[in-house]
């Protein structure tokens, strides 16, 4: 801040008649006073800061075991050689637009197969419970030594559709907003007479789940 001249000759004159003529021999010249601004100074910065929330995504079955196996006994002179048994499927998301969940065989091939394949030695030609061929769009009653599934509804206790092989995933549910413990409950059943050999079937049945498109 610069102060004017004229304030500065007021000071000094009252003060003695011989500084007011120290004054005077420089008052021709020009006189500079750099004082010092008494405010304060400051500068400032900014952080931006960010939070950036995952999206998460899990998925569990009530099948217990690791790996996790739905087991469903079955017997020729039992309800007819009828059996079936429920597995649930649950997944979780903060996902806005939901998820998507799909199944099908871990292969192509959708029989449940003997447990003589997978012997030290195997056995070349295991027995099998083959696939329903029933149709994804008219759910129908098993034939003997047949299985399938079905989304557990109570309209479709004794009704089935066909296993999805591995190149054809069909889709279970489709949701479009976060869940916490989204359920969907699958019906698996086997229908069986005196002419199927004893003994463990199995197939490997795969549920994903995948996140929706956020627009």
């Amino acid at each position: 801040m610069r102060y004017k001249f004229s304030t500065t000759h007021i000071i000094i004159v009252s003060t003695s008649v011989l500084l007011s003529t120290f004054l005077l021999a420089l008052i021709s010249g020009t006189i500079f006073f750099s004082l010092r601004d008494s405010s304060a100074e400051s500068a400032s910065t900014s952080v931006d800061v960010i939070a950036n929330v995952d999206t998460v995504l899990s998925i569990t079955t009530n099948a217990p075991g690791t790996p996790p196996t739905l087991s469903i006994p079955v017997s020729p002179v039992t309800n007819n050689g009828f059996a079936k048994k429920d597995v649930v499927v649950t997944v979780s998301t903060n996902n806005p637009t939901g998820y998507t969940l799909k199944m099908n065989s871990q292969t192509t091939n959708t029989a449940l197969i003997h447990e003589s394949a997978y012997d030290t030695t195997p056995n070349p030609t295991p027995p099998t419970i083959p696939s329903t061929a029933i149709a994804y769009n008219a759910p129908g009653t098993l034939v003997s030594n047949s299985w399938g599934w079905n989304l557990g509804t109570a309209a479709s206790t004794t009704t089935f559709v066909k296993i999805p092989p591995s190149n054809d995933s069909q889709t279970l549910k489709t949701t479009n907003a976060p869940a916490s413990t989204s359920l969907t409950t699958l019906t698996f059943a086997a229908q069986i007479d005196f002419t199927q050999d004893v003994g463990v079937y199995t197939n490997t049945m795969v549920f994903t789940a995948t996140t929706n498109v956020v627009p």
